[in-house]
């Protein structure tokens, strides 16, 4: 796919070019001091619990999701230092960023758009992207299932910049069955969602494997992406066989994964998303 923006672009320049002066928001500088601290391998786990602890919206949403049905765990977790403890550095990282990125992406309802849905999906991606890539990658399982939950965290921001201009193409990707998100994009506007979510990845600090996820979640040919996050890009919003058979074909095409696998992943899948869907909206 032809693409506008080269990878060594200025992002804020690029997003500029979209968005206006629409100004993304940062992350508070809790979140920034705790991310820091969790790729520093000379800060101490107890240090870093302490920090997340210190900010309830934060340590709330770590413990509620780290406790949901999306990560399996036998016991209940009741602090964030037992969180981390049991799950370690990158599993934590990759829960403060699905709660701080929920928290800063718009919520208002936009043409095209509804946070539920969206969040929804991105619940099914995600977990579905964990169990693919224990499969597939098992080394990127936090880093898939993150880099799935975010792989569209553009859309709400366009949907609410963009207006009805860029709402009337996500109900024209809702209405047609089988047209891509990124090529409507393409066509109406020369950039898509993956491009402009690969800016606000690089902008917001987020690790390197987290941008490139992002950014080629819908190429094949982007060795940058995992192919559990790829493969669940195929998933779309509003539907479910339909996605799910798109994905089966190209599991089976590139990495010979049989459809009946496919199904037990997804069921398994299923299982996990729901309540981590009700988390995030």
């Amino acid at each position: 796919m032809l693409k506008m923006f080269k990878r060594k672009q200025d992002p804020r320049a690029g997003l500029a070019a979209v968005l206006g002066e629409f100004e993304l928001p940062g992350f508070p500088m809790a979140v920034m001091e705790v991310l820091r601290s969790l790729r520093d391998p000379e800060k101490d786990l107890e240090s870093i619990a302490t920090r997340v602890e210190t900010d309830p919206g934060m340590s709330v949403g770590v413990l509620k999701m780290v406790n949901s049905a999306a990560f399996g765990l036998a016991s209940e977790v009741d602090t964030v230092g037992h969180g981390l403890a049991m799950l370690g550095r990158a599993r934590l990282e990759s829960l403060v960023l699905g709660v701080v990125v929920r928290d800063v992406l718009p919520k208002e309802p936009a043409a095209g758009f509804e946070s539920a849905r969206f969040w929804s999906t991105a619940a099914r991606r995600a977990t579905m992207a964990r169990l693919l890539a224990s499969r597939l990658h098992p080394a990127t399982e936090e880093q898939s299932f993150t880099s799935a939950l975010l792989q569209d965290m553009a859309v709400p921001v366009l949907a609410s910049v963009k207006g009805e201009a860029y709402g009337s193409v996500l109900e024209a990707w809702h209405a047609q069955g089988d047209a891509a998100l990124e090529h409507l994009e393409h066509e109406a506007f020369q950039w898509d969602h993956a491009e402009i979510g690969s800016m606000m990845a690089t902008l917001w600090e987020l690790p390197t494997p987290l941008v490139g996820g992002i950014g080629g979640h819908h190429d094949a040919d982007e060795d940058d992406a995992e192919p559990a996050v790829q493969l669940v890009g195929h998933l779309r919003e509003a539907e479910t066989e339909a996605g799910l058979e798109r994905l089966a074909s190209d599991a089976e095409a590139r990495f010979g994964i049989d459809r009946a696998e496919i199904t037990d992943l997804s069921q398994r899948a299923e299982e996990q998303a729901d309540e981590l869907a009700a988390l995030m909206k």
